[in-house]
């Protein structure tokens, strides 16, 4: 039991030192966490996720941007690793929906009701990059514990292209509880994509393993 709160207390300590990394200035840290449910061969899986990423609250546009940072498994197994890449796509969609769902708490305090006289929606911004790596990443144990080792996804920070979709967002208060109302509005890519290459890269790569340091060439994923 000791030493599961430990390990565990050695994965939180880790994991809070390193969300802070990614931010651009005026942009807070924050994260959730979820479960990715996909079928495969008419097969169910799981894969535990948390989703990384920054935010900020334009007061003078009622407007919540949110730019995606990077994902990790949960625990510290392979489970991202073995999502299939036709299903990859499927990943990042849910991981913006699971953004888009809670970033009214995580980002500021709630969005408005849709019946408000004056203010009926918020503004969604959320900013996914294109360009991403995968990265296999050790966290140091304590003396006698066993190694961690996290896979990753991470954007590239070379590459300035983001896929930007927008949504407005509110609360229907005429339901019990209050349902979350999302109208899609736009989606388009901005920046450059750098040098990004088509097509996920074999994971682990070539001669390496699940239990050692590595990461990927940078890979694009378009804004689909």
């Amino acid at each position: 039991m000791k030493k599961s709160i430990i390990l565990s207390m050695t994965l939180i300590i880790f994991l809070v030192s390193i969300s802070f990394a990614g931010c651009p200035p005026g942009y807070e840290p924050k994260s959730i966490s979820g479960v990715f449910n996909y079928t495969y061969l008419g097969q169910p899986f799981t894969c535990h996720i948390t989703v990384f990423f920054c935010c900020k609250w334009d007061i003078n546009t009622h407007t919540i941007i949110v730019e995606l940072d990077y994902m990790q498994s949960t625990y510290s197994n392979d489970c991202m690793g073995l999502i299939p890449e036709e299903k990859q796509g499927d990943m990042y969609d849910w991981a913006m929906e699971l953004v888009i769902d809670k970033a009214d708490s995580l980002c500021l305090l709630q969005y408005p009701p849709c019946d408000h006289p004056s203010l009926n929606y918020y503004t969604l911004e959320i900013k996914r990059p294109l360009c991403w790596y995968w990265e296999n990443a050790f966290i140091p144990p304590y003396p006698g514990e066993e190694p961690i080792w996290i896979l990753r996804t991470k954007k590239c920070s070379e590459s300035s292209a983001r896929c930007v979709v927008i949504w407005r967002v509110c609360y229907d208060y005429s339901n019990n509880p209050p349902l979350l109302q999302k109208t899609f509005v736009s989606r388009q890519i901005i920046g450059q994509s750098w040098n990004c290459i088509n097509g996920r890269p074999k994971l682990p790569p070539p001669g390496n393993s699940w239990e050692e340091a590595w990461y990927t060439d940078c890979y694009l994923y378009d804004c689909q």
